[in-house]
């Protein structure tokens, strides 16, 4: 049988300030599941603009500047789902209420560890890891390289972990 591949995009949305992400709430075969803004390439579309249509229809929030983050691979039975991860800043508002996608009832900004003790309820479970991509990405974006590096052990040091390295 012939592999499929799915080109698909997730968004990480970043407010710095409040120091939470954004996260849609899905309804899942019948159980509540949390994902990252996320959907499919239609064909002829550019990753970049999914990302952008994907956060909107599921959020309702607007991203003027997306930046890639890196990309995750998952193979689900005979289909390879490549996801293109985006990250963006944004500004923690009131949850979204009317939402346009049919999967998706409700939008939430969460804290990091809010979102880790919630990990059973992971769509896939590369939620934190696409999390930490796109920090990452953004702050190499935003500061120089040693402010982002603890100089002891060379480990990338996130404000949104507690852990010591």
């Amino acid at each position: 049988m012939k592999n499929k591949i799915k080109l698909c995009v997730s968004v990480v949305c970043i407010d710095f300030e409040a120091k939470k992400f954004l996260v849609v709430f899905e309804k899942q075969k019948g159980k509540e599941v949390i994902n990252l803004p996320s959907g499919h390439v239609d064909f002829g579309e550019d990753p970049e603009e999914a990302a952008v249509r994907e956060l909107f229809e599921e959020t309702k929030t607007v991203a003027d500047i997306l930046v890639f983050g890196g990309i995750t691979n998952l193979i689900k039975g005979t289909t390879n789902y490549f996801t293109m991860v985006y990250g963006c800043i944004g500004r923690a508002r009131e949850a979204c209420s009317d939402m346009v996608d049919e999967d998706v009832y409700r939008a939430e900004w969460l804290t990091f560890d809010e979102i880790v003790k919630l990990r059973p309820m992971h769509r896939n479970g590369f939620v934190e890891e696409k999390i930490r991509m796109c920090v990452s990405a953004i702050q190499a974006n935003l500061e120089p390289i040693k402010s982002t590096v603890h100089p002891s052990n060379h480990f990338h040091r996130p404000w949104f972990r507690k852990e010591v390295y």
